[in-house]
């Protein structure tokens, strides 16, 4: 399948040759910024615009760093290149746009902003400001350096596999497979495997949830669960709506799942579904493959659309 490029829109504030792992690079930004003047409203946009342009730019550097280090998790220096980031770039980087954050809160001219425009941004900034505690970058270097930890050791685990060590990923392919038996020698490897990493993934997670009630502590909140839900900016509803929405999961969707079991294990033929039964193609004996060709969903739908309902169909292409 032909992948498309799309190039970066073209910058009007930071340098083509800024170096986002570099702080000599960045922090002259940053100060730019923050001593500015900015004496009317059409400034104060063109502002916005620059600062808005250099978070997308320390944003993209850090995923970049992020998809390298998990897509490569048995390469230690991506790891170190990705906590190195965190460390030296990402720690600086908070209290500086913090900083910017109050700038902007402050400015004169934030009253004169389009509501209909700026009223997400807004809303976000204010946010922010308000649970940023200096105390907690130290403490979300750890967080990040703990869960790089939890990466890397799910990472290295590896099961034989036809006479060789592979990884998990390619292991849990195995569970597709239509012989029962193999499915269930496959599955308990693994897991069998994972257990005995079990008091270092519990150490890992103890250390991460003091870490992370910490932090929840410096901003004021009650819990981390309260933390993050202000961290991600969840505004437009709340913990009691997520409650709701699990209540409604338990009482619809898992009598629902259920049900959707059993036709599993009648199609399988089996008196009891376990947990190797819930990757296999119940319907067919070759295992489920991802399409290669972009043709090739295509005409599955082509297909699929011949055999639905005429009507049906016509009133899902009309709406």
């Amino acid at each position: 399948m032909a992948t498309r490029s799309f190039p970066p829109p073209a910058r009007r504030f930071v340098p083509e040759t800024v170096d986002a792992g570099n702080w000599a690079d960045l922090e002259p930004l940053f100060s730019a910024l923050e001593e500015r003047s900015i004496d009317s409203i059409e400034e104060f946009h063109e502002w916005i615009y620059d600062l808005s342009e250099l978070e997308s730019i320390l944003r993209a550097e850090e995923a970049r760093r992020y998809i390298d280090m998990t897509c490569h998790t048995d390469d230690e220096s991506r790891r170190l290149r990705f906590l190195e980031y965190s460390r030296e770039i990402e720690s600086r980087s908070k209290a500086a746009f913090d900083r910017l954050d109050r700038v902007y809160l402050e400015s004169d001219f934030r009253s004169q902003l389009p509501e209909e425009r700026f009223e997400v941004y807004d809303r976000t900034k204010k946010s922010d400001a308000e649970i940023f505690r200096e105390a907690n970058i130290p403490l979300e270097v750890q967080e990040i350096e703990k869960a790089t930890e939890y990466v890397k050791l799910m990472g290295s685990l590896t099961v034989e596999l036809n006479g060789e060590e592979v990884p998990f990923a390619k292991a849990y392919l195995e569970l597709e497979q239509p012989d029962r038996s193999r499915r269930e020698a496959i599955w308990r490897r693994i897991y069998e495997r994972r257990y005995k990493e079990r008091d270092r993934i519990e150490e890992l997670f103890s250390d991460l949830f003091d870490i992370r009630q910490q932090i929840a502590k410096n901003a004021d909140f009650a819990s981390y669960r309260d933390f993050r839900f202000r961290h991600f900016r969840r505004f437009d509803y709340t913990v009691a709506n997520c409650e709701q929405f699990h209540d409604a999961v338990r009482s619809v969707l898992v009598p629902e799942i259920c049900r959707i079991n059993e036709i599993r294990r009648r199609k399988l033929d089996l008196d009891t579904l376990r947990l190797w039964d819930m990757e296999v193609n119940p319907y067919s004996a070759e295992p489920y493959r991802p399409f290669t060709t972009e043709k090739e969903p295509v005409s599955y739908t082509h297909l699929r659309a011949h055999e639905t309902d005429s009507y049906l169909v016509c009133r899902l292409l009309l709406e």
